[in-house]
């Protein structure tokens, strides 16, 4: 497969600010790298080479402090793990076929919904009796969303949120929730075809430019104090939620 050098650059612009985003809020990788990535890639490459990068990111974003920290995310998360790498496994696996616009015009509306109801309450919590069966309905919504599109974060973001989580309980929460959703989707991109050798190097070389824009975005990530850094979260929902609602019109 023969590239062009200019698109080879703007795919590296992508990466790098797609990973520097990621390094400050602990995610947006496939959702800034996507943006640009679509004004020069039909698609489905688009969409496919960010497989490699959304792992190995967050393989060094969730192992970055050790073993330990990961025991209390896991323990309370992984009925939601279980059904988002399941449902995106299964939704991968016919990515090519399956209609989003509708959904994605629907999680869009809901995500602007609860940033506005969020910034306007901000000391709503979900109740923890609510906790268990919202957090699978997050898990099924992102595996559904994220087999067809390669975004699978927004639903459980929006859960996260609305637990209060601290700073360094996002980042790992987050980071688990990537990967693992990364796994599945390299698992059915490989079995439906999407992703091949061609597709597969290029996938693996975009980490480079990622790891270098998310170690410069971790760096800053250490300045920002937890309050700003839940307004900076809550500015980005808002701002994906309004590309879900404008990709599913236009």
């Amino acid at each position: 497969m023969t590239i062009d050098p200019l698109v080879l650059c703007v795919v590296a612009v992508g990466f790098f600010a797609g990973g520097l985003c990621k390094g400050i809020i602990g995610f947006a990788l496939p959702l800034v790298a996507l943006a640009v990535l679509a004004t020069v890639l039909d698609p489905l490459t688009a969409i496919t080479i960010m497989v490699v990068p959304i792992v190995a990111t967050n393989i060094w974003q969730v192992f970055g402090k050790g073993i330990e920290p990961l025991r209390e995310p896991v323990a309370r998360f992984w009925p939601m793990f279980a059904v988002l790498m399941v449902t995106l496994w299964l939704t991968a696996r016919v990515a090519p076929s399956v209609p989003v616009n509708v959904v994605m015009g629907l999680i869009g509306t809901v995500m602007i919904i609860f940033v506005v109801t969020t910034a306007a309450s901000p000391r709503f919590r979900l109740p923890e009796r609510f906790e268990l069966p919202v957090s699978l309905v997050a898990g099924f919504t992102s595996g559904l969303l994220g087999g067809a599109i390669a975004i699978w974060g927004p639903p459980v973001n929006l859960f996260y949120l609305a637990l209060n989580l601290t700073k360094d309980q996002w980042m790992r929460s987050v980071g688990l929730l990537y990967m693992l959703g990364g796994v599945a989707l390299l698992t059915g991109y490989l079995e439906n075809g999407m992703l091949y050798r061609d597709t597969l190097v290029m996938s693996a070389l975009a980490c480079i430019p990622a790891f270098a824009g998310m170690w410069i975005g971790l760096k800053l990530q250490e300045r920002i104090a937890q309050e700003q850094f839940r307004k900076i979260v809550l500015t980005m929902l808002f701002v994906v939620g309004v590309n879900f609602i404008r990709r599913a019109l236009f």
